[in-house]
């Protein structure tokens, strides 16, 4: 049912599949696509800039694949610069992305935020829950289920002004 729409090891490995999107830690692309749509945006750093470039690239008629037989290794979250401490960027990004793309009125982005904030909060509460069933990894439990929670927060605050207060500068 959601073969295109979140990669999971294991699951999508058998056959090349066509994707919205794929992380930018790796991405081989076709010089005439990148002549055509332009390059990476230099609007976000990072976090948001291969989710729009793709973007760009399936609006142009290009197809993003996922390749099993290409293999590289990705160590997320080492591009922050405190390793294992919630880091919010990549929400406030996320949440540029989304007004930059489909200029939302008050009410569809608040429903937006409530939608995502609600996940995360959800997100949350099952990893707080793992945390009380699981003693021996209870710690690593607890500080995905604060992770989340600081980007629920994140989401929330995020309605306040147009950056967040952890938002990095725009270019």
């Amino acid at each position: 049912v959601f073969d295109g729409w979140q990669h999971r090891a294991g699951v999508h490995d058998r056959a090349p599949l066509a994707v919205e999107w794929l992380t930018g830690g790796c991405l081989l692309v076709r010089t005439e696509a990148v002549r055509e749509v332009g390059p990476l945006s230099e609007r976000w750093f990072i976090y948001a800039e291969d989710l729009e470039f793709c973007k760009r690239l399936t609006d142009a008629g290009w197809r993003i694949v996922h390749l099993p037989s290409a293999v590289a290794h990705h160590r997320f979250g080492s591009s922050t610069p405190e390793a294992g401490s919630p880091n919010a960027r990549w929400v406030y990004a996320m949440i540029d992305f989304y007004r930059s793309q489909w200029s939302p009125s008050f009410v569809t982005e608040l429903a937006w935020r409530l939608t995502v904030g609600a996940g995360f909060l959800g997100r949350s509460a099952g990893y707080a829950v793992r945390a009380r069933l699981r003693p021996t990894e209870r710690d690593s439990w607890r500080r995905e289920a604060q992770k989340y929670a600081a980007y629920a927060r994140a989401v929330a605050r995020s309605g306040e002004s147009s950056a967040g207060p952890e938002q990095p500068a725009i270019v």
